[in-house]
């Protein structure tokens, strides 16, 4: 089976739901699963642990000679070859497949386009006539309502969870590394009040994914012009404004995915795209309460201020 992740084509003995399917065409990559094993069966060194701001430990990294392991605690151990040509995913036993799905769209083939020499942020996007915003933060910082918001009043959603950024003939473009919304259940009861409930996108996840076309939600069919970004922080009064450079560009690696930690080449390429990403486009500080009620003046105040900048192809265009 053949599916398409942003720009990655990519070929799967087991399905993914979530991923537009490819009807023909050659597979960049592929992803295999291998037989379940117990919690306790790969007792290996790892380099570096991702956490939570609780401290709990989300993620595992290490690397070998044979490539890179990333491990999702009590989901999967997973392998990928030195030249992010080949996954292979050993599920825990009892994992069910929509959360085993979730673990991989969500942190192990972002890293491996990182690999492949992309950037890819964890970020929503929405298109507007000007361009696409995007929005960067911590988890839980927003972007997903922002984007439900934003979607329902009519702008054309890229993704709610992460965007690949790629050079344009004039500045960048987004491509979403797949389509979708996802909501927890408050924004969820207050944005959409008849909508259904929809499955859980794991099952040690509370948030649920929303079926966009069932509820007249518009998605982006296409890469946009990439306007500008902002990254998400909670106050009391809704505010925007500049960020420094120097903010502007660890905003930016915050949000990156990465899986060569310790190759400097690869890292050293990264930090230049990110450079140039932060010096081409205006990287924002937005500043809200999160109080759902407010969610409408938010987004006036974000599209009056992202109205003043306009992405070249859209420029070019009127």
């Amino acid at each position: 089976m053949l599916y398409r992740f942003a720009d990655l084509v990519l070929e799967s003995d087991f399905p993914l739901p979530e991923l537009p399917p490819v009807p023909d065409g050659r597979a960049e990559c592929s992803l295999k699963i291998e037989s379940p094993a117990p919690l306790d069966a790969e007792n290996a060194r790892w380099d570096h642990h991702w956490r939570s701001p609780d401290g709990t430990r989300t993620l595992s990294h290490a690397r070998d000679a044979r490539g890179y392991r990333l491990q999702g605690p009590g989901v999967a151990t997973v392998r990928i070859t030195g030249d992010g040509l080949s996954i292979a995913v050993r599920p825990h036993v009892g994992v069910p497949l929509r959360t085993l799905e979730h673990f991989l769209i969500d942190q192990v083939l972002p890293r491996v386009l990182t690999h492949r020499g992309r950037i890819v942020l964890h970020a929503g996007c929405v298109a507007t006539p000007e361009g696409a915003i995007a929005f960067l933060g911590e988890s839980g910082a927003g972007k997903s309502t922002l984007c439900a918001e934003l979607a329902r009043a009519g702008y054309p959603l890229l993704g709610d969870d992460g965007i690949v950024v790629l050079p344009a003939a004039r500045g960048f473009e987004a491509i979403a590394t797949y389509p979708g919304l996802r909501l927890l259940p408050d924004p969820l009861t207050v944005l959409f009040e008849d909508a259904p409930a929809g499955e859980a996108v794991a099952h040690t996840s509370a948030k649920r994914r929303l079926p966009c076309a069932g509820l007249g939600l518009t998605l982006a069919e296409a890469p946009a012009p990439l306007l500008a970004l902002y990254w998400l922080t909670r106050g009391s009064q809704i505010e925007i404004g500049a960020m420094p450079d120097r903010d502007a560009f660890l905003a930016l690696l915050r949000s990156s995915f990465l899986l060569h930690l310790d190759d400097r080449e690869r890292s050293r390429r990264l930090f230049d795209r990110i450079g140039a990403l932060s010096q081409a486009l205006p990287v924002r500080r937005l500043t809200y309460p999160r109080e759902l009620g407010r969610l409408p003046a938010v987004r006036e105040a974000l599209i009056a201020d992202a109205t003043c900048y306009r992405a070249p192809a859209c420029a070019s265009a009127s």
